[in-house]
């Protein structure tokens, strides 16, 4: 997830600092609000273009409140 966020430009406005943060609140991210995307590319085993979308929309979401985070946070 980190490598297609990461290919995908999502990451590219981050600090080198705050790649692990972005990484470990990712995964508790996909593994408490988005099980279902993950069963579905275990069960797949590859990204379909509609798990791509689903993808890309979690990876938004989570962005998205990783900043507003940080934006209170300073």
């Amino acid at each position: 997830m980190l490598i297609f966020a990461g290919t995908q430009g999502f990451t590219d406005d981050l600090k080198v600092s705050e790649i692990r943060s972005f990484e470990k609140e990712l995964y508790t991210f996909l593994d408490s609000s988005k099980s279902s995307l993950m069963k579905a590319i275990a069960t797949e085993k590859s990204l379909s273009d509609a798990l791509r979308g689903e993808v890309a929309a979690a990876l938004k979401e989570f962005k998205e409140k990783f900043l507003s985070e940080r934006a209170v946070a300073s």
